[in-house]
């Protein structure tokens, strides 16, 4: 069996993640996997594992643009070529394109949808979503199901996975002192951070408007914030205004979260939608933060109120704080949280388990198309 998994670019973020990692879980499960996408930071990942990517000029968000069919052209001479049997497609481009490259190639394709989709005419004319569509959590199944009217047999709960045991090691060989210096974080104060995207519906301007209460109890609590995009500017000047800037680093995006994840004591993430999953989570629960986050989404699948974490309302700075608060002066708490929080992320969010169930839907869809 030999899979395309096609993605519109692998710039990091949540879905270049998900699909690298699951090329990577593919081919150890003796899965033959390409990976067409416009490029980004995390090919550098498919080709230390050696697996195959193809560069395809896919970095639109127009469904429509001109790209995605020369993309569909330029792949169906390559999917006769190596002779793929399957194609997988994760954003919305990369499932138009596998809907034509299926007119073109008759190989049939399947769709993950990671977040829930606005009711826009295009989407719902020409739907692309292929012979199976897996959604990452119950909200997102849901919405396709009623916005959208997929059969419920075809709309499949498929949450996203993670490899806790690679967390663990990294985080056992690291020296927090040494990573404090490295971020340049100063004192030896509890660290607060985050790991998202740096646009204003990740909520991250209420986690700064949210400092000024936690430094007034625990003046040395240190935030620190990674990621990029056009919001970042902003969320800078916000901290300027606040007058906590000496509170907060902003760093680049990673191509590795575990070792900033390594150095936080708390991880925030506050979206302000209703985000499908939020893979970041996942991360800080691997690493055995606890996590203080908006009850938006899917977020509900891993944040479980008390047990592993706080769910707040979004928009809340206060409510934000306050949980902040309560997890800096229980470390204890912390503890058992981050303990609880590994466990269960090892225990249903296996990427293992992920890929398994992935390859059972393969066969099967390949089975009923061989018909």
């Amino acid at each position: 069996m030999k899979i395309l998994q096609l993605t519109t670019h692998l710039n990091i973020g949540g879905i270049s993640t998900y699909v690298v990692n699951l090329a990577r879980k593919l081919k150890q499960h003796h899965v033959e996997v390409v990976v067409g996408t416009s490029g980004g930071a995390l090919t550098e990942r498919l080709s230390a594992q050696q697996i195959e990517w193809i560069p395809v000029p896919l970095k639109t968000k127009n469904e429509m643009h001109p790209k995605v069919f020369f993309s569909a052209l330029k792949l169906a001479e390559i999917v006769r070529r190596e002779k793929i049997n399957l194609v997988h497609a994760h954003t919305r481009v990369a499932q138009v394109t596998a809907a034509i490259l299926r007119r073109l190639s008759g190989v049939p394709y399947v769709t993950t949808c990671h977040g829930i989709y606005k009711r826009r005419l295009f989407r719902r004319l020409f739907p692309c979503w292929g012979a199976r569509v897996t959604a990452i959590s119950e909200p997102v199944r849901e919405s396709l199901v009623n916005d959208f009217k997929v059969m419920k047999n075809q709309a499949i709960l498929m949450p996203n996975g993670i490899d806790c045991a690679e967390f663990d090691r990294e985080i056992a060989r690291m020296d927090k002192q040494a990573l404090r210096r490295f971020y340049g974080l100063s004192g030896d104060g509890v660290v607060v951070g985050s790991v998202a995207r740096m646009e204003k519906v990740k909520g991250l301007q209420y986690l700064i408007q949210s400092i000024p209460h936690v430094v007034s109890k625990h003046p040395g609590t240190k935030f620190l914030m990674v990621g990029d995009g056009k919001y970042r500017e902003e969320l800078v000047a916000l901290a300027n205004e606040t007058g906590v800037r000496k509170h907060v680093v902003f760093h680049d995006a990673v191509e590795s979260v575990v070792m900033p994840l390594g150095l936080m004591d708390i991880f925030v993430h506050p979206p302000t939608y209703e985000e499908g999953f939020g893979l970041c989570i996942l991360e800080g629960m691997s690493a055995s933060k606890p996590v203080v986050a908006t009850n938006v989404g899917g977020i509900y699948m891993m944040v479980r109120e008390n047990e592993n974490g706080f769910l707040v309302p979004p928009h809340d700075p206060k409510a934000l704080a306050d949980r902040i608060v309560h997890l800096i002066e229980q470390p204890e708490l912390r503890r058992q949280m981050g303990r609880r929080g590994h466990d269960v992320a090892m225990a249903q969010f296996s990427i293992d388990a992920l890929t398994r169930r992935m390859i059972e839907m393969y066969e099967e869809v390949l089975k009923v198309t061989r018909r």
